[in-house]
């Protein structure tokens, strides 16, 4: 499995995106987005962070990978 989105497609990104939700009672909502390119289809998958701190937002990141790499070969089995 790749741990990098640029290992995906022929074009990817991943990033992160955390927004403090609550002023009184800081909490931070985090998302990892990848979104990739495989010739004419693109692929976007957003998942939540639900745990506290980085090894909670790498297994998010690590299962989106995941996930579009599954895709990938079901695409490459149908071309």
């Amino acid at each position: 499995m790749s741990s990098r989105a640029e290992n995906l497609g022929d074009e990817a990104v991943s990033y992160r995106v955390a927004a403090e939700w609550n002023k009184k009672h800081p909490r931070f909502d985090t998302s990892v987005v990848v979104v990739v390119r495989a010739g004419s289809v693109v692929m976007i998958v957003k998942g939540q962070v639900m745990g506290a701190g980085p090894q909670a937002e790498r297994d998010v990141r690590l299962s989106a990978h995941a996930l579009v790499e599954a895709q990938l070969g079901k695409l490459a089995r149908t071309s």
